[in-house]
């Protein structure tokens, strides 16, 4: 597994509780200005894709909660909105990845933001170069979303509210689209009322207005001749042939219907699913000719993950003895560079429980409860796609005996045992360094919980070694803890044929 690809500051990460956020006001709030260069670029340019090589673009993935550490966006959801984001553009041959870590802020003022400057100022502090950086928070400008962008009209960063954000949600795409220099499809109807009963005038926001047969596109709306004209600057959902249920009129009373397929139109989820030829050309020389920081030369294809995933214990149905301290085991997924590990108690995961991050393959669970029957499922993911893939949800029952562990010895500064992988039948030994005197007890017990051996170590200050006595092995997983007081570590143990 290639663990230097997504990092994470250690092995699991709990991921808190998910406030509802407000629904948003408005859709988008990016500002509606055109860039310059996109106006020179579409005087100049011969709107045809330069070239079909895959552009590989970065993306820095931020969540804010606010200062209590509370109200993340569910991660699941944040994976799917990465996976429909990639879907987006993969028509435009451009494939986002993410770079680094997922980034976690605690900041009221960030998490819930009713303006672009509070925005600004977020993405002042923690954007990181040559990325995309993208916010997702409770509300972002009282929009769904929005793309700043500085006085040459490279974007500085996206924010998203997170009601706005998962599968099959183009609010990430969209923005994106103003993020490489697209405007709105009914550009310069920002912000105008307008019976569209009545034609539309010739000029609205000093912007000459599309007229229905294209006749203008090249110096109306937004300037592209194969997006039809649209008018319609409010949240509206598809009728039939993915065009609007609102007559428009142009402004010789020619009437028609906007495309609502379109990425950046106003048109509801999931109707939204394309950019035009027009569109991908243009965003596509903007990211070259504006961010070209932004291009990786990456040395292959996405992987994608297609290997089943395989839950190793839990078995389904299993009983554990302890509760407050549960192993979960599955098996290596290739090209995985993560695992999201969901546990709920009930088997649709309506509601999830508990949520964890790890780049291992075994996780220890010690927040659950006792006698209780959970459900838990596996998502690997990578870099390149976070697709849904996951696991058969398996059940296991908790028992009522308690470990009470926490992850470190506060008087053991390391502990290592060797050799791990090790081969059935041979010895097993553990390297302790200790600050001070004390009794330190061990215990190596299956996958059920079951103990198997135990004893007491005589830790002196410094480095100690010790051979531990242990029972012949049968090749599996096993788990070493280790108690001193209330404190406790653990570490798995592979043993091989």
């Amino acid at each position: 597994m290639k663990k230097a690809l997504l990092g994470f500051a250690f092995a699991g990460i709990c991921i808190g509780g998910f406030a509802q956020p407000r629904k948003p006001f408005q859709y988008c709030a990016t500002p509606p200005e055109k860039s310059s260069w996109l106006e020179r670029f579409q005087h100049t340019a011969v709107l045809l894709p330069r070239s079909i090589e895959l552009l590989y673009v970065p993306l820095t993935v931020h969540l804010a909660g606010n200062t209590e550490g509370e109200g993340f966006i569910p991660i699941s959801q944040v994976l799917d909105a990465f996976c429909t984001l990639n879907k987006h553009f993969a028509q435009a041959g451009i494939q986002f990845f993410i770079e680094g870590d997922i980034r976690y802020i605690r900041n009221t003022e960030f998490y819930d933001h009713a303006t672009g400057e509070a925005g600004f100022r977020m993405m002042t502090q923690f954007n990181v170069s040559s990325t995309v950086n993208t916010y997702f928070v409770a509300n972002a400008a009282n929009a769904c979303g929005y793309n700043l962008r500085d006085r040459t009209g490279a974007g500085i960063g996206i924010a998203l509210s997170s009601s706005c954000t998962g599968m099959n949600t183009g609010a990430w795409a969209h923005e994106m689209g103003h993020y490489f220099s697209l405007p709105h499809t009914f550009h310069g109807w920002e912000n105008i009322e307008h019976n569209f009963s009545s034609p539309a005038p010739l000029l609205v926001n000093k912007i000459p207005v599309e007229m229905a047969d294209g006749s203008n596109c090249r110096t109306a709306g937004d300037g592209f001749c194969d997006t039809p004209s649209d008018y319609l600057n409010g949240r509206w959902y598809c009728a039939n042939n993915d065009l609007s249920s609102i007559q428009q009129k142009d402004p010789y009373g020619i009437p028609f219907k906007s495309d609502g397929s379109l990425l950046m139109s106003y048109s509801g989820d999931p109707c939204p699913d394309r950019f035009s030829a027009e569109q991908i050309a243009a965003m596509r020389a903007h990211l070259q000719e504006k961010r070209p920081d932004h291009l990786k030369a990456l040395p292959s294809a996405p992987v994608s993950l297609r290997e089943d995933v395989q839950l190793l214990f839990p078995v389904p149905a299993a009983y554990v003895a302890t509760y407050d301290t549960v192993g979960m085991v599955w098996k290596t997924v290739q090209e995985a560079d993560a695992y999201l590990v969901e546990i709920s108690v009930v088997p649709t995961f309506a509601f999830t429980a508990h949520s964890y991050l790890t780049q291992d393959t075994f996780l220890m669970v010690y927040d659950l409860k006792p006698s209780r029957t959970y459900y838990w499922r596996l998502r690997p993911y990578n870099r390149f796609t976070a697709c849904r893939n996951y696991s058969r949800v398996q059940s296991f029952i908790t028992g009522s005996s308690n470990v009470t562990p926490t992850k470190e010895l506060s008087r053991l500064s390391e502990a290592v045992v060797f050799p791990n992988p090790v081969h059935s039948g041979l010895s097993l030994s553990l390297d302790l360094e200790s600050l001070e005197q004390r009794e330190v007890r061990w215990t190596l017990t299956d996958l059920a919980g079951r103990t198997l051996s135990m004893g007491v170590l005589s830790a002196l200050p410094g480095k100690n070694r010790y051979h531990l006595e242990v029972p012949p092995l049968a090749p599996g997983t096993y788990f070493l803890q280790m108690r001193e007081g209330k404190d406790g570590w653990i570490s798995k143990l592979i043993v091989l044929p």
